[in-house]
């Protein structure tokens, strides 16, 4: 009997064994294949939102896919701190946000991004716009940014609370909504 559980026991190691190596197998080549995207585009300036995805087609599927990056420092930027938010009018104009009041934006989509100066130092946690000129963006200390010209200048406008706003969606110019941390819910 005792030599029956040794012989099921040594199955189990080696079955355990076995998959532990196909695993780890698994891991080494998905780790280590070839990135997918094209590679002859070196001129990155932004570059934690440039489009190293590639949409395929296909007639039952359309999806998109994550290539691997064998060198992600490539793509590093000068810009340091975390960006929070990313929104997009169109195909061409979208508009970034992040930490101490960090706002870029592209006008072509996000082939080059430039800064834009937010007047403030605050973190930035949500961008909306509604068109190329109109939008808004939110952050800590409940600050409501605004522009009417697409960024190239930003105003402060009154929120009426100092809780952080977490995002911001609008419709039109003119009807919107805030929603913020201990339930801030502003319109």
């Amino acid at each position: 009997m005792r030599e029956e559980l040794d012989a099921i026991s040594q199955r189990q190691r080696w079955c355990l064994g076995g998959l532990l190596i196909i695993w780890l197998l698994s891991l080494f080549a998905a780790l280590n294949q070839a990135p997918r995207a094209d590679l002859s585009q070196r001129n990155y300036e932004l570059n934690p939102l440039r489009s190293n995805f590639w949409r395929n087609s296909m007639p039952a599927a359309d999806f998109w896919a994550y290539p691997l990056e064998s060198n992600p420092a490539e793509r590093l930027t000068t810009i340091r701190g975390n960006l929070n938010s990313v929104h997009f009018v169109d195909a061409q104009h979208g508009w970034v946000v992040g930490v101490g009041g960090t706002i870029f934006t592209t006008a072509d989509g996000g082939a080059r991004w430039q800064a834009q100066a937010s007047g403030s130092s605050a973190w930035l946690f949500s961008a909306h716009f509604v068109d190329a000129q109109h939008g808004w963006a939110v952050g800590d200390g409940g600050i409501l940014l605004v522009t009417a010209n697409g960024g190239a200048r930003w105003q402060a406008q009154a929120s009426g609370t100092s809780a952080a706003l977490n995002s911001v969606h609008f419709v039109d110019a003119q009807h919107g909504w805030v929603v913020g941390v201990d339930g801030t819910i502003l319109a």
